[in-house]
Parts: structure tokens; C-alpha cells; sequence
């Protein structure tokens, strides 16, 4: 609630919203408190190399055609690689 500008009575609200539907107001916070983040699309048949794997289950740094992202270790979990030959 304090993080994204809450009162109590919005955050009851929202609550209840939330067993149906996102409320604008919410992601709308969201996405101001995590700084407006980018989605990334990984496709079947992507080449992605992981450049760094953060400690205790950190995010996930990769090349993605040649860009840098980073992707949440829960994220990473959901995708599943082969390993190319020769690297």
C-alpha cells in the first residue's frame, strides 16, 4: 500500500476488484513503481545466451538478438532450452 500511494479504503477496493478483473488504478501503479517495464517476447527457435545468473535466485541476464535483458528467475523457469552444439 505505501509503495504505491494506497489509502485503505483504495486498497480494499482494489482487493475486491481483484477476485474479477485488474484495476486500471493498480496496474497503472505498477507499472509507475517498477519504472515501467518492457516486455520481452521469446518465440520458439530464439537464440538466447545467458550472460549472467544473479545469486539466491536472481534475475537472469540474456542476449536476446544481440539485446541485453533481464528476466526474473521464476520467468526463466517457465522456459525450456535445448543447448546449441559447439558452445
Amino acid at each position: 500500500m505505501r509503495h504505491l500511494g494506497y489509502s485503505w479504503s483504495e486498497a480494499h477496493e482494489d482487493a475486491e476488484l481483484l477476485e474479477h478483473i485488474t484495476p486500471r488504478r493498480l496496474t497503472a501503479r505498477l507499472d509507475q513503481f517498477l519504472n515501467y517495464p518492457q516486455e520481452i517476447e521469446v518465440a520458439i527457435g530464439n537464440a538466447v545466451r545467458i550472460i549472467e545468473v544473479g545469486e539466491y535466485e536472481g534475475p537472469l541476464t540474456l542476449d536476446l538478438d544481440g539485446k541485453r535483458v533481464q528476466i526474473s528467475y521464476k520467468a526463466a523457469c517457465q522456459i525450456y532450452v535445448d543447448q546449441t552444439e559447439g558452445l
